[in-house]
């Protein structure tokens, strides 16, 4: 059996230091303290840390708004001849047809489509010589004055040597839609003038102009390759004439 420690011995035994409390805000802070790290709460509990995966959520997009598109207003529509007035020119038109010649079939060379680099451009050597049947028809001496083929819908073109007068004829050669073409009128000022069909002088074929003095006669190619356009412009009296002479003259070349 232990001896029992004397009253001395008890006396100097050492004292066992207080326990310490622990304050409240520093328990509360050592039990959780939570901070924000790069957008993720991070928890540290008891000393230990535990991540908790809460991304922050993304910011609204900016509503965006469509860029502003220009409304470009249609063009006005040309002006109409008065109903009267295209009602004299369709008359004038259904006359000057009987002038022209008929059965009228019109071939362009093949090589027209395929014109060879280097070419010149083309001038007189490249239209028919009309300038004696225009002479013969009309009374008065007509020479070459600009132009060839093919070109248009003014190629090749003819007016009186004496440059007295501002009567025109040509002729020209157009490839492209060949129903548009066919239908394309003249104009007097802005306003269109009627077009005509004129199956006499050829199958497809149309004359357009307003009144007398300056016609425009449509032809389609006979190898569908274009369009022929023969245009007359008579300073004093009418188309008709000039018109005809030239069909003549194109017919014999073509």
């Amino acid at each position: 059996m232990a001896a029992r420690p004397s009253d001395d011995q008890l006396d100097h035994r050492p004292e066992r230091p207080a326990r310490r409390r622990r304050s409240p805000r520093r328990l509360a802070a050592g039990v959780l303290a939570t901070v924000a790290v790069g957008g993720f709460l991070v928890s540290q509990v008891s000393g230990g840390t535990t991540s908790t995966a809460a991304a922050a959520a993304p910011a609204p997009a900016a509503a965006t708004r469509a860029a502003p598109v220009a409304v470009v207003p249609a063009p006005p529509a040309p002006p109409a001849l008065p109903a009267a007035e295209q009602a004299a020119d369709v008359q004038a038109l259904t006359t000057a047809a009987t002038q022209l010649p008929t059965g009228l079939s019109l071939t362009s060379p093949a090589a027209w489509a395929h014109p060879a680099d280097g070419d010149p451009a083309p001038g007189v050597t490249s239209c028919p010589a009309a300038s004696a049947r225009l002479s013969a028809a009309l009374g008065q001496r007509w020479s070459w004055s600009s132009g060839g083929l093919p070109g248009g819908p003014v190629g090749c073109a003819w007016a009186p040597a004496s440059g007295a007068t501002t009567d025109l004829a040509s002729v020209g050669f157009r490839t492209g839609d060949a129903v548009a073409l066919l239908h394309e009128p003249s104009y007097d000022g802005a306003a269109p003038c009627p077009v005509v069909d004129v199956p006499a002088v050829a199958a497809g074929a149309t004359l357009t102009g307003c009144g007398t003095t300056a016609l425009v006669l449509a032809v389609p190619d006979a190898r569908g390759a274009g369009v022929w356009t023969l245009t007359a412009r008579a300073g004093a009296g009418t188309a008709g004439d000039e018109l005809a002479a030239l069909a003549g003259a194109v017919r014999a070349a073509y």
